[in-house]
């Protein structure tokens, strides 16, 4: 999926700069960039909200420490750490999100590598241990 995200993006690049001037087509490079990024890291949250829900429904709670958990659970290269969205910043987890046990929220903090704004990449979500 993101081999064919980062194709589309290089196309809809290149098609944009033939058209536009040189400032504007550097600014649109790096909204295309984090466009690109963004869907990639999508994914990975996906990914991982999946694997939390299957991972709760056995142990009946959240990994402790996010980071080691994305390490062990995830295939990756040597060079590679999962844990990292496309901005080099961690993923974020919000146990028993709003009070309710079992709900999450698991987010990139987006390009501005700030959580909490406009750019966040995120999943809520609801888990229920088997009984």
């Amino acid at each position: 999926m993101s081999n064919f995200l980062l194709k589309v993006g290089s196309i809809a690049l290149t098609l944009y700069l033939f058209k536009s001037g040189t400032d504007t087509g550097a600014k649109s490079f790096d909204r295309i960039v984090n466009w690109g990024h963004g869907m990639v890291t999508r994914s990975n949250l996906d990914t991982l909200a999946r694997e939390l829900e299957v991972d709760y429904r056995f142990d009946g709670h959240f990994p402790p420490d996010l980071r080691p958990w994305i390490r062990e659970t995830l295939r990756h290269g040597p060079d590679e750490d999962p844990s990292l969205d496309f901005w080099a910043q961690p993923f974020e987890l919000t146990r028993d999100n709003g009070g309710v046990r079992g709900a999450y929220d698991l987010r990139s903090c987006g390009p501005d590598k700030s959580c909490s704004t406009r750019d966040d990449i995120a999943v809520l979500g609801q888990c229920a241990k088997l009984e």
